[in-house]
């Protein structure tokens, strides 16, 4: 009587794991769908954006010419001249202008 007990004790452990098992699976795959449909929506959002920024910076820069020149000559500035960086231009380069106040 107690190993036919034992047996069906086990046997709904068994069950039990089982569907344990089942139900987290299919939890797993339902998560990793909503993880893959979000991360498309943030990408494709996210080139709508660029693609909106894109635009409005067309637009403006070509409304001035000279100021997205100098707006471009700027941002290489920010990226190429460091707190210890050292930098020997001829007085003809736009950065040497630039720097000078000699602006054409």
């Amino acid at each position: 009587m107690i190993s036919e007990r034992q047996s069906t004790a086990q046997k709904y452990l068994s069950e039990g794991d089982a569907n344990k098992r089942k139900i987290e699976a299919e939890t797993d795959r339902e998560v990793q769908e909503m993880l893959a449909t979000a991360e498309k929506d943030a990408a494709l959002i996210h080139a709508e954006g660029e693609a909106e920024a894109a635009k409005i910076y067309n637009e403006a820069f070509s409304k001035d010419p000279e100021f997205y020149e100098l707006y471009r000559t700027l941002q290489s500035y920010s990226k190429t001249i460091g707190e210890d960086t050292m930098i020997i231009l001829p007085a003809t380069s736009p950065y040497a202008k630039l720097l000078t106040g000699y602006l054409d």
